[in-house]
């Protein structure tokens, strides 16, 4: 018995502490995506803050780009969510040449006729 409380007190620990922290809102919201709000309630934004959750010991955060995108996909719809480094994220490059500008062009280049949501409210 005493063997099994000595192996589960690292996690008891831990949880009462993330929990804690949880209670104390401790880093501020770092949701990934919040309510865009005002004329476009409809739309979410990426957190611009939502680098805390990764960079905490750093003085300078990376924020994500000021893309917004639908709260409820359209029916004939694709949402694209591409993940990586700076290079992803366009860096050392202007916004022209950000991956998700090569996808925007390849997407509009392929299927003129369809309609295109690409970071733009409508």
């Amino acid at each position: 018995m005493f063997a099994v409380l000595t192996a589960l007190l690292p996690f008891v620990i831990l949880g009462v502490l993330e929990l804690g922290l949880r209670v104390a809102n401790y880093g501020g919201n770092t949701s990934l995506f919040l309510s865009a709000g005002g004329d476009y309630a409809n739309y979410y934004i990426c957190n611009p803050i939502v680098g805390r959750r990764y960079f905490f010991f750093y003085f300078t955060i990376p924020d994500p780009p000021n893309d917004v995108f639908l709260k409820q996909k359209p029916a004939n719809g694709y949402r694209i969510f591409a993940l990586g480094g700076s290079t992803t994220a366009g860096y050392p490059y202007g916004n022209n040449i950000m991956f998700r500008a090569f996808c925007r062009n390849a997407s509009r280049t392929s299927s003129p006729t369809a309609p295109s949501r690409w970071s733009t409210p409508r």
